[in-house]
């Protein structure tokens, strides 16, 4: 008997000892990334990121999220994003009070009501991702699209493109967010944090800076 108690008071004392001596994970530099308590980028361990297309998603904007999708792909040298398809079960996304998409096992992407962004802590959100993550590791992502801007869809100005936002400029800023990324204050990159009405060229091919951004972590 008190050479079991003898033992499991050496093995608490290692624990303890263990934990003890337990340092926490070195900062990064952030790289324009999402970074932890710890001051660590957070990223996905296992690529491609598998995405699902709510119902509410039409069959044009359903185009153009793969050609967003193919924007980030054709500069890496594996898919990073793959869309699944359409998925009519998905849950209805379920919000925190912040605003943010609680986590329910798919990378769903949905148009959404303009009631689900007045919480919004920007103003004039036009679309959010929020990205679900556990230390370094990102497990989820979802993309909610305010259904109640005016977008348009040519890669080009027009007439339609007056006062409206370009849909897969939109969508391709969002998908960086989902690997991670956070807003880039240079005007040039897909990550600046505002997205004006009409078309950028720019705004929808990653600039030099984006590639040294990704290039810190993927």
């Amino acid at each position: 008997m008190i050479y079991q108690a003898f033992n499991k008071l050496i093995l608490s004392l290692l624990i303890l000892l263990v934990f003890g001596c337990a340092k926490e994970p070195p900062a990064q530099e952030s790289c324009n990334f999402v970074q932890n308590q710890f001051g660590r980028r957070v990223s996905w361990a296992r690529l491609p990121i598998q995405f699902y297309a709510d119902s509410s998603v039409t069959d044009r904007q359903f185009h153009v999220i793969r050609e967003s999708m193919q924007v980030w792909n054709d500069h890496f040298d594996r898919p990073v994003f793959e869309m699944i398809g359409r998925a009519p079960q998905l849950p209805t996304p379920r919000l925190n009070p912040d605003g943010k998409v609680l986590p329910d096992g798919f990378n769903g992407l949905y148009i959404a009501s303009e009631g689900d962004f007045e919480n919004s802590t920007f103003r004039d959100e036009q679309a959010r991702a929020s990205i679900s993550f556990r230390g370094d590791f990102i497990y989820e992502c979802d993309i909610l699209v305010d259904g109640s801007e005016k977008f348009f869809y040519e890669n080009e100005d027009g007439p339609m493109a007056q006062g409206r936002i370009h849909f897969k400029s939109l969508i391709i800023h969002e998908l960086g967010h989902c690997l991670g990324l956070d807003h880039i204050e240079e005007v040039n990159s897909v990550m600046a944090p505002i997205l004006p009405p009409g078309f950028h060229p720019s705004r929808v091919e990653l600039s030099e800076t984006d590639f040294e951004s990704l290039a810190c972590q993927y």
